[in-house]
């Protein structure tokens, strides 16, 4: 199950794993942007209740680290960095489940599915400048997946 970040808000998977979820201070314009990034975005998707509901789907199942998700995106950069970030967020979710836990994996598709739809069909106004930076990176994710 992913559920990609749209712009590169600098999220590091190490940090996310922890309970405090603490990034060190911004020191340039690009971390200060993506930290504004992560602020939205932990508002908007990856939100407290979003986290529970991921942590849920992994009480009965094996965790493994997806390897799409450490993904670099290569080509234009948004911040001028040395490259555009990586693939994933913090909802990034592989799962082993038992044989005979078919169900909870199918439940787990089918209500990441909803929470998509939802997220979706209520969508959040986005800029001009913004709706043409997730276009490119968009683009670039394709390529990288």
């Amino acid at each position: 199950v992913d559920f990609r970040p749209r712009l590169d808000a600098g999220y590091d998977l190490a940090v996310e794993a922890t309970d405090a979820r603490e990034y060190p201070a911004p020191t340039s314009r690009a971390g200060f942007s993506q930290k504004a990034l992560r602020v939205d975005y932990d508002e908007l998707f990856f939100s407290a209740e979003a986290r529970a509901w991921r942590a849920t789907k992994l009480v009965d199942a094996e965790s493994v680290t997806p390897r799409w998700a450490t993904l670099v995106v290569e080509g234009r950069r948004q911040y001028g960095d040395d490259d555009a970030g990586s693939v994933g967020g913090p909802l990034a979710l592989r799962a082993r489940y038992p044989r005979d836990a078919v169900e909870a994996a199918v439940a787990a598709c089918d209500e990441a599915a909803d929470r998509y739809i939802n997220w979706m069909t209520n969508p959040a106004e986005a800029s001009w400048m913004r709706t043409r930076l997730i276009f490119a990176r968009d683009s670039q994710v394709r390529q990288a997946v």
